[in-house]
């Protein structure tokens, strides 16, 4: 079962777009280290996680996604700051995220209000995740399977993952 939130996303992945799954690569744990830093060069009291299979070194994307969880209150104070390091944002109403690409792999980073629903359900399954080993191994072979399907395939695939692990 699907939320309404992942229901709207899904219609707006174009239905041509492919999605390309990677082996784990271990340098996107440095990577993913050094724009940590950089986060934190802005301001040490930040909170920034690595998420998603980079995180959990499972097969996946190859890409590096940061989010940086502070109430949304505080979102243009920290927007500022954090643009003085990565330059203008690319996208931003309920999250403000900056994109880079740092030796082949994309980073996405994001300002996320971690009470906000859809925050809150991602750190939740990234959690169960890191303390399950079964359901890790279980989500890597869904996304090795995956690899040959269009990207809003694949994308329903991992939501009705992340909804039967969590209820």
């Amino acid at each position: 079962m699907l939320t309404q939130d992942e229901k709207k996303y899904l219609e707006k992945i174009p239905a041509d777009k492919k999605v390309v799954v990677k082996p784990f690569d271990p340098s996107t744990s440095e990577i993913a280290g050094e724009f940590i830093a950089m986060i934190k060069s802005a301001d040490p009291e930040l909170e920034a996680v690595h998420l998603g299979a980079s995180a959990l070194e499972i097969s996946g994307q190859g890409d590096i996604d940061l989010s940086i969880l502070c109430p949304k209150p505080d979102f243009q104070a920290n927007k500022e700051k954090l643009s003085k390091v990565f330059g203008q944002n690319v996208a931003g109403f309920d999250t403000i995220q900056w994109q880079s690409v740092r030796n082949g792999h994309e980073v996405s980073i994001y300002l996320a209000d971690p009470t906000e629903p859809n925050t809150a359900k991602q750190l939740k399954v990234q959690e169960t995740l890191e303390n399950d080993p079964d359901l890790l191994k279980q989500y890597e072979q869904l996304k090795e399977k995956s690899a040959s399907l269009g990207y809003r395939e694949y994308q329903r695939k991992k939501y009705e993952f992340y909804n039967r692990i969590l209820s």
